[in-house]
């Protein structure tokens, strides 16, 4: 959830006990209904924070959580940004993310 007080924003966020998406695959080959089922619940968080004004910025197996249920969970929105507001956190040429997951554009400053 996200929080406010004044001009003061925040992220209120499920403890999750698993293991992210980065582990996972460490571990080997991942079965394609698993796969499809993470993507899928990622992109549905990825698409819920979107609705709400939120860009991630920073989508990688590390930040993706696989819960003891096997439900995946997108975290660490350490360098979102609302994208109404005027944000402190870029400017044109500012490179963003972590360079391996990001896209061109990105990865360009752009």
């Amino acid at each position: 959830a996200v929080e406010g007080k004044d001009d003061l924003h925040f992220f209120v966020m499920k403890f999750i006990t698993g293991r992210s998406l980065d582990e996972v695959l460490e571990a080997g080959p991942v079965p394609v209904d698993l796969a499809q089922r993470v993507l899928w619940e990622a992109a549905c968080a990825l698409g819920h924070a979107h609705q709400r004004g939120i860009v991630h910025r920073d989508i990688k197996p590390a930040n993706i959580m696989i819960d003891e249920d096997g439900r995946a969970m997108l975290t660490d929105f350490g360098i979102s940004k609302a994208l109404q507001a005027a944000s402190q956190f870029t400017a044109t040429g500012q490179v963003i993310g972590t360079p391996h997951y990001m896209s061109p554009e990105q990865a360009k400053g752009g």
